[in-house]
């Protein structure tokens, strides 16, 4: 009796021990994780002499960063075109996406199984590849430089996981529904539109939400398609201010308040759409 008494204590003292050995790691973690972003805006929150110093906290705080950020640059200019780059393509990419998805899941095809692996397989490609023929294609279509030529090149390569998510997503809403909807003699755009799109909200979220935040944080399609100020989003825009012309002072608090800036559209979209996107990821998860 003494001898399993002794064996539940030990294994209750494992547990405990591993238990606190995950919080602590995990603590750590969420610390490495967060500090980058604290640290920014720590530094854009400090005045010019003050961002070399050791501390962490500014002191004084001061918002003169933001101020110039949002006056004396080009920094709305490019906000404005990552907006209306990001939206655009975050719609047309869900909404091919979701007709794609749709038939893939409902109208079966001994053909289904290859083309969403291929689906998969063509969002593992890295974007770079694409860079030089998409290229070339923008020069003799008359694309380049343009947010049009953007838009359409960031709908197409964020598609594919688009399709990918929103299939798995689909499987998972019973298809006894559009069943029914025909015996009550609904057309297929009449039940995909009335019956199966509200019900995938937040697959449709979820999806968007990627599309969206992969637009908005693209780099490289855009440094070499857009050559123009005035057309530049907020990456290369960024980009452009991180080193200074020879001689000039580099303000990183202005730099650190941009950059603070575009971190927090992200931010908010996260914690407003998080249950969201739970779900939409949860439920392709468990299908899959």
């Amino acid at each position: 009796m003494g001898h399993f008494k002794a064996l539940n204590g030990k294994q209750k003292t494992m547990k405990i021990l591993g238990s606190t050995l995950l919080i602590i790691l995990s603590v750590v973690f969420a610390f490495i994780s967060i500090f980058p972003l604290f640290w920014i805006i720590s530094t854009s929150l400090r005045t010019g002499l003050d961002v070399f110093a050791s501390t962490l906290f500014p002191n004084p705080v001061d918002f003169g960063s933001y101020i110039f950020v949002l006056t004396h640059s080009p920094f709305l200019v490019w906000f404005k075109n990552s907006a209306i780059v990001s939206v655009s393509a975050m719609f047309i990419a869900v909404a091919i996406a979701s007709l794609a998805a749709y038939s893939m899941s409902r109208f079966p095809t001994r053909w289904k199984k290859p083309l969403t692996r291929g689906i998969l397989l063509a969002y593992m490609f890295p974007s770079i590849l694409l860079i030089l023929p998409t290229f070339n294609m923008f020069v003799k279509l008359g694309f380049l430089d343009s947010r049009g030529g953007l838009i359409f090149c960031y709908g197409l390569t964020n598609l594919p996981f688009a399709m990918w998510l929103l299939v798995a997503y689909f499987e998972t809403i019973p298809k006894e529904l559009d069943e029914a909807a025909r015996i009550d003699g609904a057309s297929n755009a009449y039940t995909f539109s009335r019956i199966i799109l509200p019900i995938a909200t937040p697959g449709l979220a979820t999806s968007a939400i990627f599309v969206f935040i992969n637009a908005w944080n693209e780099f490289e399609m855009a440094v070499n398609l857009i050559s123009t100020d005035a057309k530049r989003t907020l990456p290369i825009g960024l980009y452009t201010q991180m080193g200074g012309k020879s001689g000039e002072l580099v303000l990183w608090n202005d730099r650190m308040a941009m950059s603070a800036l575009v971190i927090i559209p992200m931010l908010i979209i996260f914690l407003l759409l998080n249950k969201y996107i739970s779900k939409g990821l949860t439920a392709g998860a468990l299908k899959g």
